[in-house]
C-alpha cells in the first residue's frame, strides 16, 4: 500500500480514534477531533502503512494508512 504521507508531515484527527482491539475503550481517550501530530516514521506493517506519531498532547499513539479518522493539513 502506498501513502504520501512521510516523516515531519503534519495530521490532524477529523473524526474520533476507534480502538479495535478494546471493547472496554472502543474510542481512544485524550485524542479529541482536531487534535494535531507530527509524523514520526512511516513503514509498512501488516499489509498496510503504519504510521508512528507524536500528538501535540503528548501521545504516541500510532496510525494505520487505511484508517480513516486523520488529514494531511501541510
Amino acid at each position: 500500500m502506498k501513502t504520501k504521507i512521510k516523516k515531519g508531515d503534519r495530521l490532524k484527527l477529523i473524526s474520533p480514534m476507534v480502538n479495535s482491539d478494546s471493547s472496554l475503550m472502543p474510542i481512544e481517550k485524550n485524542m479529541p477531533v482536531g487534535l494535531e501530530g507530527s509524523v514520526v516514521d512511516v513503514s509498512e506493517a501488516y499489509g498496510d502503512v503504519y504510521i508512528a506519531m507524536k500528538w501535540d498532547n503528548g501521545r504516541t499513539l500510532s496510525l494505520f494508512g487505511s484508517d480513516k479518522c486523520y488529514e494531511l493539513i501541510n
